[in-house]
């Protein structure tokens, strides 16, 4: 295996941690989304009626949402790089 091929799947390695590590972070967005719009109020999750808890999972799942959307970009334009460099 050549040492670019190497360095690819090394990438896409990467890439696939950082979508597992970035799962939480859009489970919590997703789940202040439901608070904010559908679940205020509702017995399906007490805790989504506290909206100091609302606001604070928007914060930390955007923050972990941005941090990997930030990783998969990087890597995405090393991986571009490497295969224009292979050409």
């Amino acid at each position: 295996m050549s040492n670019v091929q190497s360095r690819i799947d090394q990438i896409n390695k990467q890439m696939v941690l950082v979508a597992v590590m970035e799962a939480p972070g859009s489970l919590l967005f997703g789940l202040a989304l439901y608070g904010t719009f559908v679940g205020f109020g509702d017995g399906f999750l007490p805790f989504l009626q506290n909206p100091m808890l609302i606001n604070a999972m928007f914060g930390f799942g955007g923050v972990i949402m941005g941090w990997g959307m930030y990783k998969t970009i990087r890597l995405a334009a090393e991986k571009k790089r490497i295969l224009s460099e292979a050409e």
